[in-house]
């Protein structure tokens, strides 16, 4: 199974606010630490807003915070809610035009893949993301003045 880019730019995005502690942290430091599109993170950003996930706090010192604590944020909500899960075709009864769907293995095996995936993530914690803290704090500059 494959993540889109805002999927992994959330959780990176995350990720960073969970190491960062307490205040706001702007989209654009961010997105340098990461070296990543600061305009695509900050519509994911907005999409993290919208979630729950992340408040946006306006002014000269805003950016963005978390809402909850990372030992309360599940990776498998996060995934699921970002993405859709839709391996194959047949996954869509809207739009299935297999003629083999109600008889077929391969569709009761990719469920059953999908199912694993979604419970190996739902086993870990954003807090669980961030540790060891010190050297993802010094590989993202984290607390380090910008020049």
């Amino acid at each position: 199974m494959r993540l889109h880019q805002r999927t992994d730019f959330a959780i990176r995005l995350l990720i960073y606010l969970g190491l960062a502690g307490s205040g706001p942290v702007s989209v654009g430091r961010v997105a340098s630490s990461f070296a990543i599109s600061e305009h695509h993170l900050a519509k994911v950003a907005q999409r993290l807003r919208d979630l729950g996930y992340v408040r946006l706090v306006r002014g000269r010192s805003g950016g963005l915070e978390l809402l909850r604590d990372p030992e309360d944020i599940r990776m498998g909500e996060l995934v699921r809610q970002l993405e859709q899960h839709i391996l194959v075709e047949c996954f869509e009864p809207a739009t299935d035009q297999c003629r083999i769907s109600s008889a077929c293995s391969l569709k009761r095996l990719l469920e059953r893949a999908r199912s694993s995936f979604f419970a190996e993530l739902d086993r870990s914690t954003l807090a669980d993301l961030i540790t060891p803290r010190r050297d993802l704090v010094r590989l993202l500059s984290i607390g380090a003045t910008s020049s």
